[in-house]
């Protein structure tokens, strides 16, 4: 393990850009469950019957029942040490961008600065109809929060079918260019994101007339959890 550690270390103190791709897995030790494990939200209510865009425009309330739950959760979570030390990291220099699919704002109350939320962040509602906005802890009081102008509010996150989903993806493909040397460790992160990823990944090694990295032995499980990590010849940073 200490092998490892080193090896990571000297990885990232010689890369130019270190990206950081995070899921639910980061988030379990502040006391968020991964939604889709045992006793996850997602064992109490049907993602295609509560997580969809159309189910929440078709019925809000009921989907409210379930965002409540959730918002209940990620209320009391506070950053756990891999928050903070990834919030360090970018403050000395050697942490430059984290893609995460997670929506609880951790990565920023730990300290980091530069995150793209591939899924949205709970922290704050938004109108469908008039657009305004509001901080969730504003309407946490309210069993189904209303705009001023008495539409259903909806939770900046993205739901299944929401087009909003790609508004990151030039984002953070950008960051992937961007970077002369990059390697990706991955922990729950969704299975077509991270194939995004890897796709770029292998785009960049050919573009520069390098060994793109064997990526056949990476599995994905059912949950679309990524448990490899790997580093290309001429890419080097480890998350």
């Amino acid at each position: 393990m200490n092998e490892l550690i080193r090896s990571a270390a000297e990885m990232i103190f010689r890369s130019k850009l270190t990206l950081a791709l995070t899921g639910a897995g980061i988030s379990v030790e502040s006391g968020i469950p991964d939604f889709r494990s045992a006793g996850g939200l997602w064992s109490k209510y049907d993602p295609s019957e509560y997580a969809t865009i159309s189910a929440f425009r078709q019925n809000p309330e009921r989907v409210w029942n379930m965002l409540r739950e959730m918002d209940a959760v990620v209320s009391r979570a506070r950053p756990n040490p891999a928050h903070t030390g990834m919030g360090e990291m970018e403050k000395m220099g050697f942490l430059h961008c984290i893609i995460t699919q997670n929506v609880d704002n951790l990565h920023q109350a730990g300290g980091a600065r530069n995150v793209i939320e591939y899924h949205g962040n709970s922290s704050s509602l938004s109108c469908p109809s008039c657009g305004r906005t509001y901080r969730a802890e504003e309407k946490r009081a309210e069993r189904t929060p209303r705009c001023e102008c008495k539409y259903i509010l909806k939770p900046d996150v993205v739901f299944e079918g929401d087009l909003s989903s790609l508004r990151h993806e030039k984002e953070d493909v950008k960051e992937i260019r961007q970077g002369y040397e990059c390697g990706v460790g991955f922990k729950s992160f969704n299975e077509a994101a991270a194939g995004k990823f890897l796709s770029e990944v292998r785009d960049r090694c050919q573009q520069r007339n390098v060994t793109a990295p064997d990526t056949s032995a990476i599995s994905v499980d059912s949950a679309g959890s990524f448990d490899r990590t790997f580093c290309p010849p001429a890419y080097s940073a480890v998350v």
